[in-house]
């Protein structure tokens, strides 16, 4: 069958010409359809959330938004909510920006990314205050969507603090005694310091506390012109510190501790200044002297309640004297000079005013080579301060030395006592040696004492006595004599390897002083008992 027939219809059922038409009809149709496609004005869009609501200002803040009808043409910008919006035209600030093209003055613009028609991503400026703000949609300068209170900025998070560098190792603590003085005290304060008061530091373990005080005394102003502050006073105390030891120093607080260096210490609220002076170890050993010398300033009372046996106490815990033995009480001497010095050579007698010589046992605080009683160190011409029943006493020390007090022993001697017949009456049981020997007798606890007397026996013949053993001086008896043997009760000390009372060797075969103040007689020893140990009598 032909396409074409001779009627011209196309395989023989339409007319080639229809055809033609239908073709021309079918391609205007299909390009009016394109044409509204293409040409029609797009709906409307709308913003229906923002993702996050709320975010901090950053440098780079981000928005995700639904909704529809989003276009990639769409410009997007932002502005306060509530605020009114009035159009000016852009500056040509970027020749790339057309100069007809409006901005409002109340928004900025952002960058404005279509995803899909129903997703897009909102770059905000990091220029973006804290607030609420709308998201309006512009088709060129035509504003076509608004979405208002779409997202809220919150103040940026504060930058994190640096982290805290590593705290120090803790530094040992260690406890040191101070011999300084509190000044500039209100008078209304000073009864707050006393033994254990404490004191705060400002770092943790450091502390401060009193140990002990003296009475309160003016508060003198240094300088060239001696002067007296009229409402503060100084106080010299003891102050036990824990301090921080880093090896080398040793620091209260900020204060690196050393000789002269004023402290502040605070309690309750009230800071005070302690001038430190010397630094000795905390809990120093006690330790045992003797010393000889004088108390001073006293008055015949005073001199009279000083006897042997006479207990004293220290400001300072565990330290204390106690009396051995007193000598006569004098008329109190004191030097005076130009400096007023322990050197100086004239003396002054003080008018109603006695010394009393007197031997005493001293417990003091031993640090390095030094003993301390209270503050002062004990050394020849020192002044130290003893207390009994809440009295001072000042002692000034000649001489001292270690405390033999461990060796003393107790002997039972038997002397054979070689006097005048009108002598020999005197001497009964009870007798105590009075004899002062230069340096033995001032560390005497006790004196040798009578226990018991023998028969006694007379002769004419002659006896030779030795007196003293270092000058080998003896003395002959011409006359009629009378031979006493007695028994003494002598308080011995060993050096040496040999037993001494008052400077003489107690062994038999020796001689021995004896001497009260009645009389005074010389004799041999026949023997010695110490500690239950007899020496026999050398033969007669």
């Amino acid at each position: 069958m032909a396409v074409i027939d001779e009627r011209g219809r196309v395989f023989g059922l339409v007319n080639l010409i229809d055809v033609a038409v239908g073709a021309l009809v079918v391609a205007a149709l299909a390009m009016v359809a394109v044409g509204f496609s293409v040409f029609k004005v797009p709906a409307t869009p709308e913003i229906t959330k923002a993702e996050p609501a709320s975010q901090p200002a950053t440098e780079s803040m981000r928005l995700v938004v639904r909704g529809k009808n989003f276009l990639p043409f769409m410009r997007v910008t932002i502005q306060r909510t509530g605020d009114s919006a009035k159009a000016v035209q852009a500056l040509n600030l970027n020749p790339k920006i057309p100069v007809d093209r409006y901005a409002l003055v109340t928004t900025t613009e952002a960058r404005f990314f279509v995803e899909s028609p129903s997703v897009g991503e909102v770059w905000l400026p990091p220029t973006v205050q804290p607030g609420t703000y709308d998201l309006v949609l512009f088709s060129e300068a035509r504003q076509i969507g608004l979405k208002e209170a779409a997202f809220t900025i919150t103040p940026a998070a504060p930058p994190p603090a640096p982290p805290a560098p590593p705290a120090p190792p803790a530094l040992p603590l260690a406890t040191v005694r101070i011999y300084g003085t509190f000044t500039r005290v209100d008078r209304s304060a000073a009864a707050s310091i006393g033994p254990g008061t404490k004191f705060t530091s400002t770092l943790p373990g450091e502390s401060a506390e009193v140990i002990s005080r003296s009475a309160a005394e003016p508060d003198l102003v240094s300088g060239p012109v001696p002067a007296v502050f009229a409402d503060t006073v100084r106080i010299p105390a003891i102050v036990r510190v824990r301090c921080s030891f880093n090896g080398s120093e040793c620091r209260l607080g900020s204060t690196p501790l050393s000789p002269g260096v004023t402290l502040s210490l605070k309690a309750k609220d009230r800071e005070y200044r302690f001038s430190a002076s010397e630094f000795v170890a905390d809990s120093s050993p006690l330790a045992t002297v003797r010393v000889s010398g004088a108390f001073t300033r006293l008055d015949r009372a005073e001199s009279a309640g000083i006897a042997a046996g006479t207990k004293f106490t220290s400001a300072v815990a565990g330290e204390s004297g106690e009396v051995l033995s007193v000598g006569n009480a004098e008329p109190d001497l004191s030097r005076i000079g130009p400096t007023g010095q322990a050197d100086a050579t004239a003396l002054a007698r003080l008018e109603g005013k006695l010394q009393l010589p007197a031997s005493l046992r001293l417990r003091c605080s031993f640090s390095g080579i030094d003993c301390r009683l209270y503050t002062t160190k004990l050394a020849r011409n020192a002044s130290v301060t003893l207390t009994m029943g809440g009295r001072p006493y000042t002692f000034v020390v000649a001489e001292f030395a270690p405390d033999a007090a461990e060796t003393v022993h107790e002997a039972r001697v038997a002397v054979r006592l070689v006097t005048r017949p009108e002598m020999a009456a005197l001497i009964k049981p009870g007798d105590v040696d009075a004899r002062v020997v230069a340096g033995a007798d001032q560390w005497a606890a006790a004196s040798a004492r009578i226990t018991t007397v023998g028969p006694r026996r007379e002769s004419t013949s002659a006896t030779q006595i030795p007196v003293g053993e270092a000058t080998q001086q003896t003395f002959n008896v011409q006359e009629p004599v009378v031979l006493t043997d007695v028994t003494l009760s002598v308080p011995v000390t060993e050096s040496s390897g040999a037993w001494f009372y008052k400077g003489q060797a107690i062994r038999a075969g020796g001689a021995l002083a004896f001497e009260t103040s009645h009389y005074a007689v010389r004799g041999y020893i026949l023997s010695v008992a110490i500690d239950g140990d007899t020496s026999p009598a050398p033969k007669r």
